[in-house]
């Protein structure tokens, strides 16, 4: 039987009671075996290959925690990819830094192909926002970041996908575990128009609501990831699940 991986294994030892919080989700969450989960189960690009495929072979460099800025005016010297500069700061508001940043190369083309996955815990539901909206504009500064560091003056076909993937784990109501997602499609509003979607799906925001009765769901991504920042269950109880019914690596 496989168990599961000492590092994980430390992350929910260290979060305990209080997986939900901020920073002990996004401690859990920073493992590749479980964003390689996301990956598979939320993503186009990556849903027909295995998890340990995905773990071993489509991460482009580190996980970056809370170490990349939504916002900047300035990129740092040294950047050489998207989001590889640790912190940037506007002139009209203070930090704020993503959660979870990293790249991830698509299989099967051509060409390396980085997309940028910018995975955010989402506690506090009691806002004057919608969720999508926020995501909406953190995944438009990531496109735009790309300025200068993915492509240059106007080679904007080297523009690369961004996933804003939310997830809300005190959902309430009756969108309490369920997924949307949200992204840019095209509309023939008179003739026809050939126009390849890689040209235009350049930004996808998904949301994942969930709660403890998610940890029951038929949907295999919504009862991990419950699962995952449940409270209401020990560590213990986790590690058994993860492996008997995951493989982890």
């Amino acid at each position: 039987m496989a168990t599961i991986q000492s590092s994980l294994a430390n992350s929910l030892d260290a979060a305990g009671s209080a997986a939900k919080l901020d920073e002990s989700a996004k401690d859990i969450m920073r493992h590749r075996s479980i964003l390689a989960k996301i990956l598979k189960e939320c993503t186009v690009e990556f849903k027909d290959y295995d998890l340990k495929y995905i773990e071993e072979n489509c991460f482009v460099g580190e996980v970056k925690v809370s170490r990349v800025a939504v916002d900047q005016d300035l990129l740092d010297a040294d950047a050489s990819i998207v989001g590889s500069n640790s912190e940037d700061k506007s002139q009209n508001e203070g930090t704020i830094h993503y959660d979870v940043v990293f790249d991830a190369a698509i299989p099967d083309t051509d060409a390396v192909v980085r997309m940028i996955i910018n995975l955010e815990i989402q506690v506090n539901t009691n806002l004057k926002y919608a969720v999508v909206t926020r995501g909406v504009y953190y995944g438009a500064r990531l496109i735009s970041r790309q300025k200068g560091t993915v492509f240059t003056h106007s080679d904007y076909h080297k523009i690369q996908k961004v996933y804003s993937i939310w997830i809300c784990p005190d959902a309430k109501g009756k969108s309490a575990n369920s997924i949307a997602k949200y992204g840019i499609t095209q509309q023939e509003v008179y003739g026809y128009v050939d126009e390849p979607v890689e040209n235009y799906d350049k930004l996808c925001v998904i949301i994942i609501n969930l709660n403890d009765e998610g940890m029951e769901s038929e949907k295999e991504i919504i009862g991990f990831l419950s699962t995952l920042l449940s409270t209401s269950i020990s560590v213990e109880e986790k590690k058994m699940i993860f492996t008997i019914n995951i493989t982890l690596k």
